[in-house]
C-alpha cells in the first residue's frame, strides 16, 4: 500500500491513545454551578481562583464554563 497512512502498519500492538475522561466531584460541580449562576463568563483570573479551590486545572474549568 504505497501513499497510504501508516498509522496502522507499524506492527506496534500499542492501543490509541484516548483522553482521561475526569468526573468531577458532587463538591466541585456544586460550586461550579453556584459560580454559573453569579457569572456564567469568569475571566482568566476567576477561572485561577476556581481552579485551585477545587483542585481542577484551570481548562477544566474553563472547558465547563464552555459545555454548560
Amino acid at each position: 500500500m504505497e501513499g497510504g497512512s501508516d498509522d496502522d502498519q507499524d506492527g506496534d500492538d500499542k492501543p490509541p491513545k484516548k483522553k482521561r475522561y475526569h468526573r468531577h466531584t458532587p463538591q466541585q460541580i456544586q460550586e461550579l454551578e453556584s459560580l454559573f449562576k453569579e457569572c456564567p463568563h469568569p475571566d482568566e483570573k476567576q477561572r485561577l481562583e476556581l481552579s485551585r479551590r477545587l483542585c481542577l486545572e484551570t481548562r477544566q474549568v474553563k472547558f465547563w464554563f464552555q459545555v454548560k
